[in-house]
């Protein structure tokens, strides 16, 4: 073999096609190995949120009966003061017809609309809601008169400015698993990890979801099909309110009573039935207070808006985060509700199911049944 001094054997270099193919095949890798990491992510968020849910909900439906159970118990002046109302008193502005009043004179149905208010009063949705006199519209004088709790005012107005980033049904759905009742502290930060609570820098936390937006809770979703159709004892009983078995809020002499308690209540609280009961609901023979109207199913619900955020073009009444309709958008300024949102014309209540929901919001009340909510 002849060597020749001086002289290097050059080898043969990468074509440009050659270059262009590894390029190609290292960028298809990447893009696999990035959607696999991102679609991890997402169930590790999906997750994390459906667990915070969860736990949330299991924390709602305690407190929540708790104080239910404690309002229909309660017997002290200060109900019988709200009971019997102050119709003359001599401030204008502070005249009340009382809960008897409002409740045609039922007894029974006074102390369950004073337990229905209590949950309003306890579990506020927003902050006006917490900061506000829970006052009917009704003329002379109103019905009601219930005054927010100096322990909510306070935490809205002393410290720091809120952020401006606030996501307010996030604050109150912590103000009001962090309440003190019956002298029992919830000791919230040490139920929940540092990862479902976000302070945006004003000191006041919010139960966030996997991907750091704020869980918001609809104390009584009403107007939601989806809910509704979850009631235990089907979709044709009669009273399928579960603080109300005994049917006090269809009566139908109360329905009808020209004194307008029903309409504050629905007001206040939420609505009671699909429809008010019709003369041709009767049979012959059937009183009147037995009415054939059915009540709604409600059970408090939370829910997170999972991973798309709604348009920011929506009309300002739809949630900003969940894509449905927040408090007081159809029925008036008080009424709860959990309507989806469809840009649609009047009438409004008539065209809205759950189906036309954000598809990954996830709720408490799916997660129940073991559906997963994305």
């Amino acid at each position: 073999m002849k060597r020749y001094p001086g002289k290097t054997v050059r080898r043969p270099g990468f074509t440009i096609v050659e270059i262009l193919v590894v390029l190609a095949i290292i960028g298809i890798l990447v893009a696999i190995t990035a959607t696999a990491a991102s679609q991890v992510i997402l169930r590790q968020k999906v997750s994390v949120t459906e667990t915070t849910v969860l736990k949330v909900s299991r924390m709602v439906d305690a407190q929540w009966q708790a104080v239910f159970d404690d309002a229909m118990k309660d017997n002290s002046p200060l109900y019988t003061f709200y009971l019997n109302g102050d119709p003359t008193n001599a401030t204008p502005a502070l005249r009340f017809q009382g809960l008897l009043a409002m409740a045609g004179g039922d007894s029974n149905r006074a102390r369950l609309i004073w337990a229905k208010l209590r949950l309003r009063q306890e579990f506020p949705m927003n902050i006006t809601e917490a900061t506000s006199v829970i006052r009917d519209n009704s003329a002379p004088i109103p019905f009601i008169r219930l005054p927010a709790k100096p322990a909510y005012v306070s935490y809205f107005t002393t410290g720091l400015p809120l952020s401006p980033q606030r996501q307010e049904w996030a604050l109150c759905l912590y103000l009001a698993l962090n309440s003190v009742r019956g002298g029992r502290d919830a000791h919230l930060d040490q139920s929940l990890s540092t990862n479902e609570l976000l302070d945006r820098g004003d000191g006041r936390p919010e139960i966030v979801d996997g991907w750091g937006n704020g869980l918001a809770l609809y104390r009584w979703p009403a107007l939601n099909a989806e809910v509704d159709a979850l009631c235990p004892q089907g979709p044709n009983a009669r009273n399928r309110d579960p603080h109300d078995p005994r049917g006090l809020l269809l009566d139908g002499a109360w329905w009808t009573s020209p004194t307008g308690g029903r309409w504050a209540f629905e007001q206040l609280c939420h609505l009671v039935s699909p429809a008010p009961p019709a003369a041709n609901q009767y049979p012959v023979g059937e009183k009147l207070q037995v009415s054939r109207a059915r009540a709604y199913y409600m059970v408090p619900v939370v829910a997170s808006a999972g991973r798309y955020l709604p348009d920011p073009g929506q009309p300002s009444g739809v949630h900003p985060t969940l894509g449905i309709w927040q408090p007081g958008q159809i029925y008036g300024p008080n009424v709860p509700d959990m309507m989806d949102y469809a840009p649609v014309a009047p009438p409004l209540y008539a065209i809205f199911d759950a189906r036309r929901s954000f598809d990954d919001n996830i709720y408490s009340y799916r997660l129940r049944l073991g559906a997963r909510g994305d």
